[in-house]
């Protein structure tokens, strides 16, 4: 039984549920987390310095409860904000199944614009951009831009998030590959001022990684430096303050490791 602490309209709200029926108490979660009345503007700031309080220490709670943020080759550092370390694992009975599972996942984990279809619990879309702002639907590349809608996220100031793909590494041994894929968000890339579209700040980082080392396969997601982004007008300000701090009081991990499960669960199921 797991306890989720959330706070839900201006009351403190304890929820348990088991790792039976994990999805529909998270989507039930989520619907009412992001339900704030964001239409009242006026009175915004009396409305949620309250919840504001609760959830910041709730994070600091958090923060002496876990541990600290993995030490893992091709992920950056961690230096300040929050993290999350979110990854799926499962081994098989041989080497050979466990390359052939990994290529069935590598295929997947690089059609961007498809991530969205391989959950229907997922609780965003993506679109791949080129360097110039065209949309492709080929595999990614260094210096590429993603597109991400929040589904249900508060219609104010910008109605997307971008990203940017700052590295992408390939590694191929004899009984081990590795495939990284590091995000930061960005501007969009027909913004000649260049102004960070996302609610995280610009030293945020989101790095994704397929993994096989014999019959081990790793599908995870890696969050570093998550601190709000602040720099910009007022009500995407409102915006990116509540959607950073639910993705880090555990929207975001709740998110991946759906993602993570999924593709493990899709290549298992046609290997």
């Amino acid at each position: 039984m797991l306890i989720s602490i959330n706070i839900v309209k201006g009351k403190l709200l304890l929820i348990g549920f088991s790792k039976n029926r994990p999805f529909e108490i998270r989507r039930f979660l989520f619907s009412y987390l992001i339900s704030f009345d964001f239409d009242r503007i006026s009175d915004l700031h009396h409305k949620c310095s309250v919840e504001f309080i609760l959830i910041w220490f709730l994070f600091l709670m958090l923060r002496y409860i876990f541990p600290k943020a993995k030490n893992v080759q091709g992920v950056p550092k961690q230096r300040k904000g929050a993290f999350h370390d979110t990854e799926s694992i499962k081994y098989f009975e041989t080497a050979g199944i466990a390359l052939e599972v990994y290529d069935i996942i590598k295929d997947k984990f690089l059609r961007i614009h498809e991530w969205a279809s391989y959950s229907e619990y997922t609780f965003a879309d993506f679109k791949l951009f080129d360097c110039k702002g065209k949309q492709a639907f080929r595999n990614p590349e260094k210096g590429d831009f993603v597109r991400i809608n929040i589904k249900g996220c508060p219609d104010l100031g910008t109605p997307y998030f971008w990203v940017t793909i700052q590295d992408l590494t390939v590694e191929n041994s004899a009984d081990t590959q590795n495939i990284f894929i590091v995000f930061k968000p960005s501007y969009k890339p027909d913004d000649k001022h260049k102004r960070i579209e996302h609610f995280y700040s610009k030293h945020s980082t989101s790095t994704f990684m397929i993994s096989r080392h014999g019959r081990k396969i790793t599908v995870a997601v890696y969050g570093r430096n998550e601190t709000a982004n602040l720099s910009t007008h007022f009500l995407n300000k409102i915006k990116n303050m509540f959607t950073a701090l639910l993705a880090i009081a555990g929207l975001s991990k709740i998110q991946w490791k759906i993602f993570t499960d999924s593709l493990l669960d899709i290549a298992e199921t046609k290997s």
